[in-house]
């Protein structure tokens, strides 16, 4: 996740992969240590999710032809105008400056 190349788009979908691949083995595994330890780990990938620029992230996804809207179909806010409006706000964001 720390190469030149990784665009941000792959680092959400990787966060999200490891968050559910956790979340099952955690379901699965129900020796004494297991939960304690993915607690730990899925600790970290919300820690870390929660110090970055999830806006951009998430507009990375939608922008992507792949992906769209499909991951986000679950949340309400996620409608065209709400997907419309975070785009917007981070285009301001970042070319505003630029006029």
């Amino acid at each position: 996740m720390q190469l030149t190349h990784v665009c941000p788009d792959q680092v959400l979908i990787t966060f999200c992969i490891l968050y559910q691949e956790y979340m099952a083995i955690m379901h699965e595994d129900d020796s004494a240590d297991t939960p304690y330890m993915i607690k730990k780990i899925l600790d970290s990938i919300e820690k870390q999710w929660a110090k970055s620029e999830q806006e951009a992230f998430i507009v990375m996804v939608i922008l992507n032809p792949v992906y769209k809207l499909t991951p986000f179909a679950v949340l309400d806010f996620m409608t065209s105008a709400g997907c419309l409006m975070l785009v917007k706000k981070l285009y301001l964001h970042f070319f505003d400056s630029l006029a």
